[in-house]
């Protein structure tokens, strides 16, 4: 923890305490005592971090919270790790422990060891309270009347809310390890079964492809009858191919006789259609499991991949899910920032890594099975003795344009986005872009659960926290439509694919899909200037409008 977000802490938990006369070394101890229990046992029971006013930086309190954050920086050696904030027994005064009107029990268990007590120091109220600083705490007895046996401050919950400043934070939920496991174990599982129907898909096609080169190129058809009859300027031209590889060859860019636009078509629709497994007789497991897939790859006689596309997304959202619930025990986890406000910058990133890497993984998987098989089939093939076996890329390219906005989306505008908000709050790391930010309180939630998604378009400061903030709504809305743009254009891409592009794709070994759908000028335009406008606004005060 760094010595800015351990002064805050500090700042949020003490500076409504204060001192009697002549006592004003016993606060300074207990911040430092606090500091080194921030320091080296994380900050379980504290407030949330607090940036105080611009009034407030120039108080002795919070100097005196940044030197004890500094000093326990820098301290060594054994120091108590359970801190509890209470009023004394009246039994003695001083007081040897703590009153019980807090509710806890470990305090007065054999187990518990008292190393140091400071005080008297005031309340917000007045009341006299005293820092029972604590070696070692009863388990066993933490653990089954209290619930809570984590090193750290205590009370826990709302008896501290007249001490420090704000509301308490409430405890932390228990991480739900076992919700974490089931979505991560789904989303294996689906990616199995995603990867098992793609390549059920692509044995359809091959099977498909297979016959219909066999039709489409032999020199006669059965009784030495000739083949199909081209017109040519009017004139019957008895020939012995098929019109589909004139279509062929004309995609191919071969100069060759006018064409039949449907030809390949209508060779492929019978053939595709006997491929329904339920037409097999001999049947197996293997068999069953195709029937299944059959339904979803089969749309209108024609070959699709919407079904694996879609799923593939859906087992990317569950990883994320899990990963968001092993983090932070809730299942939005992985888009709440150190804040804990639902992150605009971890929504954009997650989005557009589950449509690209759903999509490439798709293609590519199928580009992948389908060659692999052609490259065994081609050289059964006795007709198909001058196509290329050469397998080339397996996953589809990507263009200039897409690569600049993914890494606009991935890397260059997260990061400005940290280096921004670091800045505002004057951290170190972040002083090569200080001379254009404005610094700024940040608003800071006490746990994940209070992020809301509302958080995506209204502001960061605190201290117009809860207003919508137009530029993040603006950006929001752009990102949307591009996001969905961009699906609507994968989806066409993947939901009938051209029967030509897979029977050039068996005779030259090219992939099927050589690249991702592409985008053009104005999409990565709109996309910079959304970005750059968010960033912008973003390194201005909150609130700030500009003419």
């Amino acid at each position: 923890m760094d010595t800015t977000t351990c002064a805050e802490i500090l700042w949020a938990n003490t500076s409504g305490l204060g001192t009697g006369p002549g006592n004003e070394k016993l606060l300074s101890d207990a911040r430092i005592a606090l500091a080194r229990i921030v320091r080296h046992d994380g900050a379980a029971g504290f407030l949330p971090p607090k940036r105080p006013t611009s009034e407030e930086l120039s108080s002795k309190a919070w100097g005196e919270c940044v030197e004890a954050a500094i000093q326990a920086e820098t301290s060594t050696g054994t120091a108590p790790t359970y801190a509890l904030l209470a009023a004394g027994s009246p039994a003695s005064m001083p007081p040897t422990e703590p009153a019980k009107e807090h509710g806890l029990h470990w305090p007065y268990a054999p187990g518990t060891k008292l190393a140091t007590i400071i005080g008297p120091l005031k309340s917000t109220t007045g009341q006299d309270v005293w820092l029972f600083l604590y070696s070692a705490i009863d388990t066993k007895e933490a653990l089954e009347k209290d619930g809570d046996a984590r090193s750290g401050f205590f009370p826990r919950m709302g008896a501290r809310s007249g001490i420090g400043q704000g509301e308490m934070a409430p405890p932390t939920p228990q991480r739900s390890g076992a919700w974490a496991w089931v979505l991560f174990v789904a989303s294996i599982l689906l990616s199995a079964y995603v990867v098992t129907w793609v390549y059920a898909a692509s044995e359809f096609t091959r099977g498909a492809v297979k016959e219909v080169l066999e039709k489409v190129t032999i020199e006669e058809l059965e009784g030495g009858s000739p083949g199909y009859i081209i017109k040519k300027a009017g004139v019957e031209v008895g020939e012995t191919t098929h019109p589909c590889l004139f279509q062929i060859q004309s995609r191919l860019g071969q100069p060759t006789v006018p064409i039949d636009p449907s030809a390949c078509d209508e060779a492929w629709d019978v053939i595709w259609a006997a491929q329904n497994p339920n037409n097999d007789k001999n049947r197996n497991w293997w068999t069953t499991a195709k029937t299944w897939f059959w339904k979803g790859t089969d749309v209108g006689s024609q070959l699709s991949l919407l079904g694996p596309l879609l799923m593939s997304g859906l087992a990317i959202i569950l990883m994320i899910l899990a990963a968001g619930i092993a983090l932070k025990s809730y299942f939005l986890g992985a888009l709440i920032d150190e804040r804990n406000r639902l992150s605009l910058s971890r929504v954009q990133q997650l989005a557009w890594t589950v449509v690209l890497l759903g999509g490439i993984t798709i293609l590519g998987v199928f580009n992948m099975s389908l060659l692999a098989g052609f490259v065994r089939d081609l050289a059964q093939m006795n007709t198909l003795q001058d196509a290329a076996t050469e397998v080339q890329n397996f996953f589809p390219a990507m263009d200039l344009a897409l690569w600049a906005a993914l890494g606009i989306n991935l890397l260059v505008s997260p990061l400005f986005s940290k280096l921004i908000l670091n800045a505002k709050e004057l951290k170190a790391d972040s002083n090569q872009i200080q001379p254009i930010v404005a610094s700024e309180a940040l608003e800071k939630r006490a746990v994940p659960g209070k992020a809301a998604l509302s958080d995506l378009f209204t502001s960061e400061g605190e201290a117009n926290a809860g207003q919508v903030d137009v530029s993040r709504l603006q950006h929001l809305v752009i990102t949307g439509l591009l996001l969905s743009g961009y699906v609507l254009l994968l989806v066409e891409y993947v939901r009938a694919i051209d029967v030509t592009s897979v029977l050039i794709s068996a005779l030259t070994g090219a992939p099927v899909f050589a690249a991702m759908p592409p985008i053009d000028g104005t999409f990565i335009s709109l996309l910079v200037l959304s970005h750059a406008g968010y960033l912008a606004f973003k390194a201005m005060p909150s609130g700030t409008n500009v003419n």
